[in-house]
């Protein structure tokens, strides 16, 4: 909304569907925390509602309270209260589930072509959703299996969605003159990530043990499951990806989504299940209510994250220091100051993540913007002790030694550092 071109002027790996979204409601609403916190509750209201729909379609009104509740009380430690791509993904992943299961048991191709379509949506919000791609096409080979033949006839025409809507976008980045930085950005930056410096950051046993454990439950019931409700497991499945090459718990939001849809046949047959069984499952549940329990206490009253009030607090004082300058660079500071300070940083714009300032000559091209546009200040926060491509800890060495060449320490306000340039 200041100008700022995505991927050549704002670096950033995800398709620009949500990020162009986001813009449009800023412009609208502001860029505090209350239309993000409008647009996030909305959501996950929307997600209630499909939830309970589609568990009443699968077993009954009454049971889908048990999908809800298991949701509700289980997404809340996964993160589901932030605005993150994964949540605005769940929306269209569950809409496109709805209409799977439609398909399933009326054979009409116009219902999968509504699940195909909705299942674009999501990709095109973040790539990881083309997880959901093999779980999809084993669905329907199993469904179709005797006239597979016949089947792909009549869905010759779905790929066009995916081609035609990559095409506009590629058109309109063509025009911006930034089609190789589009296609870079989402496409080539996204396969090779796993390979870049500080990139990768695989779950540790805890971590994995919920995500364990969370996939047990519907397991138990398993073989007493109907093709519905085993389409809906093979997706689970497939959502357990979102959270790599990078894990945390909110990248898996749909997958929670889509186990608490199967909870209610789990715990409707839990009287026929053996001795072993009944214990094995009453573990795994003991093991995922210490982990809420545990998520709940942690951060239970918390402040709104990246606007807490001592933030606010500095952004003040800063702002009295940076007076009517427009343009500042962060260096390993909070960028969330640019909106609460109606600043904004030189182009190109990326956060402090290695996966980004170690290609491309990143480094060189801020720093030589850095040299053209001269920002009279610096907003510094010290890098934390940790390994070289912590975020946080990482230190780009080009940008770094520009910044020390050419600025001086001007003041210190709480934890951030405020520099301004030399004035020879």
């Amino acid at each position: 909304n200041n100008g700022f071109l995505l991927y050549r002027d704002i670096i950033n790996p995800y398709p620009p569907t949500l990020t162009y979204l986001l813009s449009f409601l800023a412009s609208i609403f502001g860029y505090t925390p209350i239309g993000f916190k409008l647009l996030t509750w909305g959501l996950i209201i929307f997600i209630d509602m499909l939830i309970f729909k589609i568990s009443s379609s699968l077993f009954s009104k009454k049971s889908s309270y048990l999908s809800l509740g298991f949701f509700i009380l289980a997404s809340i430690p996964f993160g589901i209260n932030g605005l993150w791509f994964e949540l605005v993904q769940t929306a269209p992943i569950l809409i496109g589930v709805l209409f799977l299961l439609k398909y399933i048991k009326n054979n009409n191709t116009g219902d999968l072509f509504i699940t195909y379509i909705f299942f674009c949506f999501a990709f095109f919000i973040k790539q990881q959703a083309i997880w959901l791609a093999p779980a999809l096409i084993a669905i329907v080979v199993l469904k179709n299996k005797n006239n597979i033949k016949d089947f792909f006839k009549k869905v010759w025409y779905f790929p066009l969605v995916l081609v035609s809507h990559f095409l506009m976008q590629s058109l309109f980045f063509l025009k911006k003159d930034a089609f190789g930085d589009f296609i870079y950005r989402t496409i080539k930056f996204p396969l090779e990530a796993t390979s870049i410096p500080g990139y990768k950051l695989l779950p540790d046993t805890k971590q994995l043990l919920v995500v364990l454990a969370l996939m047990l439950i519907p397991y138990f019931n398993y073989k007493k499951m109907y093709f519905k409700e085993k389409a809906i497991f093979f997706l689970a499945l497939s959502s357990i990806l979102f959270a790599y090459p990078r894990f945390d718990f909110f990248h898996l939001i749909p997958l929670v989504a889509l186990v608490s849809l199967l909870i209610p046949k789990t715990l409707v047959n839990f009287k026929n299940y053996g001795s072993i069984q009944k214990l094995t499952l009453l573990i795994v549940a003991i093991s995922l209510v210490a982990f809420c329990a545990k998520s709940y206490a942690n951060n239970y009253e918390k402040e709104t994250r990246f606007f807490e009030k001592h933030l606010l607090a500095q952004s003040e004082q800063l702002k009295k220091e940076i007076g009517n300058n427009k343009i500042v660079f962060m260096q390993n500071s909070p960028d969330q100051l640019l909106p609460i300070l109606k600043l904004i940083p030189t182009k190109p714009w990326a956060d402090d993540f290695p996966w980004y300032l170690e290609k491309r000559k990143l480094q060189n091209q801020i720093a030589e913007e850095l040299a053209n546009e001269k920002p009279k200040y610096v907003i510094f926060q010290n890098y934390a002790p940790g390994s070289q491509f912590t975020i946080g800890s990482y230190k780009p060495e080009k940008v770094s030694n520009f910044i020390d060449q050419n600025y001086h320490y001007k003041e210190t306000i709480g934890n951030l550092i405020l520099k301004e340039i030399n004035e020879n």
